[in-house]
């Protein structure tokens, strides 16, 4: 059985979704959905990668430069630290400069950085390390069938004749974000290249490094290319006190001699001093390393020669305290000038940052083109299970949310301790969903924090500084999912002690809020309403079709459609109208004084009537009429006594 894996084609109009870039491997290959080990369709002409001029020596590619294919890890298959990595041997004794990758993509790359090596020989494969660069952005990766071309500099000196230069994808687990360029009809060379298989792979091979013509059929060589000085080399130093092996003709600073090395630096180092913070920390360093302000050669730090930031009163939580500016910032307070805390008064605490301006009840969902979906019409809310008990670091809470029945989520948080709450994706009980992928994202103010986050599905690609406010995920499942509430993210989240604010849905900030189903191509239907999670305040949780607050008979407001509200007998209070703590407040029935005359009636029946409403759940029986009857209590307690009972 031929063992190399193809990535079907993705038409142009799929590839403005990264979703359905997703869905297109995961689903349109069925079986082979899971596979460690992709590439892709070969093309009966190789197609070339730009021309790239060297910046400090000779360009040697083993390829002939033109590419028929393309492989890549994803899955469990490009994991760290470097299984998955792809390398092309070279040969002399050299200083390499640069490591050129010639790469191409199907619409998988959303941000993914890339590690590049140089390794010495190694028993017949990559062996030790002599350089690495790691985090390195590539840029913009051309669509297959072009090639684009990317040059990283590194600087390492193999001490084999035979050695190895290549890469490592950063996107462990994931779907591949690209392909290194395979040609598979050129001269090649006379070391087959190699990739690092990942333990408990496909093909049933031990861990470690392998022919790529074991996973993917016979190929002559890869995308890999090296820059090297050319002629003798030898130390040279610049005037920071660096020193770098290269050539005399490529030394742009002081050529030390052939064959002189790095190691120890032999270049002379330039005097330090005292280099100043703004926070007032000193350490020394040199004019050419201190990033602030460096107060001369020679100069000491101790004693501490730098000057010290003003101090004066720091607002925090609605307390003072007498802080620097800097320290002030890093509590997160607000620093009011060079004054004492005597007879100041700090204002009561509001959540930090930008309050969120999308999202939740303000959702507008974009138009969908085309006929509806399977998925048309569905919501994703937040919903909060109380019962969940938040364990360690690194546990997941798929499975846990126990909602069955959209109208019974609950969409608010009254504590300020981390709680786990979940993104579920709610379809109409009689709808018949195919959900096999979803895009969205999150924003929520500064006094909201979360903790750790994780998805329930097959594979998600995340922004870059997910899951801060304002980033986005894309999310996967290989089997449609058919329920019609379906867990889609868990998060573990808290507020700020005193404070309050919402944690809404939104739309990806480059994909929107679209679901998924599995037809070829993917039908993407807008997300209808996205729900919010509020800390403290009311959140939103929308159910599908026309919903609305619904008081029930025990007086908690929930949402639901209006025949959904009188199948329970509640009392629907409109289309759209949001759960808030006064909106249930007048179906609950009290005491209610007519003088000394008592009756059991609603909050806006006694009012209407003029008289005197003793409070939810007070009764007649203790006949509290036969006086004027005088409530201790408190502000606070009052407030309770019309909040909607805790769900």
């Amino acid at each position: 059985m031929n063992p190399v894996r193809r990535l079907l084609a993705v038409s142009s109009r799929n590839l403005r979704w990264l979703i359905v870039v997703v869905l297109s491997v995961a689903v349109t290959v069925s079986a082979r959905a899971a596979n460690q080990a992709v590439g892709l369709d070969p093309i009966a002409e190789g197609v070339s990668a730009p021309f790239a001029r060297g910046a400090c020596g000779t360009i040697v590619f083993n390829s002939d430069e033109t590419y028929e294919t393309g492989y890549a890890w994803q899955y469990g298959g490009n994991s760290p630290p470097d299984f998955g990595a792809f390398a092309e041997s070279y040969s002399g004794v050299t200083s390499v400069c640069a490591v050129y990758l010639d790469l191409t993509q199907t619409g998988g790359q959303v941000d993914q950085p890339i590690d590049v090596y140089i390794w010495d020989q190694g028993n017949d494969r990559p062996g030790a390390v002599v350089a690495m660069a790691a985090g390195l952005d590539p840029g913009d990766v051309a669509r297959w069938p072009a090639i684009s071309r990317h040059s990283f500099s590194i600087d390492g000196t193999p001490s084999t004749n035979q050695w190895w230069a290549g890469f490592w994808g950063d996107w462990p687990s994931g779907i591949a974000a690209f392909f290194i360029a395979a040609d598979v009809d050129g001269p090649g060379s006379d070391v087959e290249p190699m990739s690092k298989v990942p333990p408990d792979n496909e093909f049933g091979y031990g861990t470690g490094w392998r022919n790529v013509s074991d996973m993917w059929g016979p190929t002559q060589a890869l995308g890999i290319g090296v820059e090297y000085s050319t002629g003798t080399i030898g130390a040279c130093c610049y005037e920071d006190g660096t020193c770098r092996l290269r050539s005399i003709n490529f030394c742009d600073g002081d050529y030390l001699g052939d064959d002189e090395l790095c190691e120890p630096n032999p270049c002379p180092q330039p005097p330090s001093g005292a280099c100043c913070s703004p926070n007032g920390d000193c350490e020394l360093s040199n004019v050419f390393f201190c990033e602030e302000s460096y107060l001369g050669d020679g100069t000491d730090c101790s004693p501490n020669p730098c000057p010290q930031p003003p101090i004066g009163a720091c607002c925090h939580q609605g307390e003072c305290f007498v802080l620097d500016v800097f320290d002030c910032d890093d509590l997160g307070g607000v620093w009011l000038g060079e004054v004492g805390c005597d007879g100041l008064e700090c204002p009561e605490p509001e959540c930090p940052g930008p309050q969120p301006m999308t999202g939740g009840e303000n959702y507008t969902p974009s138009t969908r083109r085309g006929d509806p979906g399977p998925n048309a019409g569905g919501t994703l809310i937040l919903h909060f299970n109380d019962d969940i008990e938040l364990t360690g670091p690194g546990d997941g809470y798929c499975g846990t949310s126990e909602l069955e029945f959209c109208g019974n989520a609950a969409s608010t948080v009254n504590v300020d301790v981390p709680v786990v709450f979940h993104a579920l994706a709610i379809f109409d009980p009689d709808a018949e969903p195919r959900l096999t992928g979803i895009n969205f994202g999150v924003e929520y103010p500064g006094c909201v924090h979360i903790s750790e986050t994780g998805h329930c599905g097959d594979l998600a690609i995340e922004t870059s500084d997910w899951p801060q406010s304002g980033e986005g995920a894309a999310l996967a499942w290989v089997t449609p999912q058919t329920t019609s509430v379906t867990e889609v993210y868990w998060f573990v989240s808290y507020v700020d002690s005193g404070l309050s604010g919402t944690m809404n849905l939104i739309p990806h900030p480059q994909r929107g809020a679209y679901f998924a189903d599995d037809s070829i191509p993917a039908i993407l239907d807008p997300i209808s309403a996205l729900g919010a999670m509020g800390f403290g305040v009311a959140g939103f949780a929308p159910c599908p079709g026309a919903t609305g607050a619904c008081c029930n008979p025990e007086a908690e407001c929930v949402l639901l459609s209006e025949p959904e509200c009188l199948d329970i007998g509640g009392e629907y209070q409109g289309d759209g109208e949001p759960c808030i703590p006064e909106t249930c407040l007048l179906a609950r029935a009290g005491a209610c004084c007519f003088d000394e005359d008592c009756m059991v009636t609603t909050f806006s029946e006694c009012e209407g009537a003029g008289g005197l409403w003793l409070g939810d759940g007070v009764d007649c029986e203790s006949d509290p009429c036969a006086s004027t009857p005088i409530i201790e209590t408190s502000w606070g307690k009052l407030k309770d006594r019309f909040r909607p009972l805790k769900r």
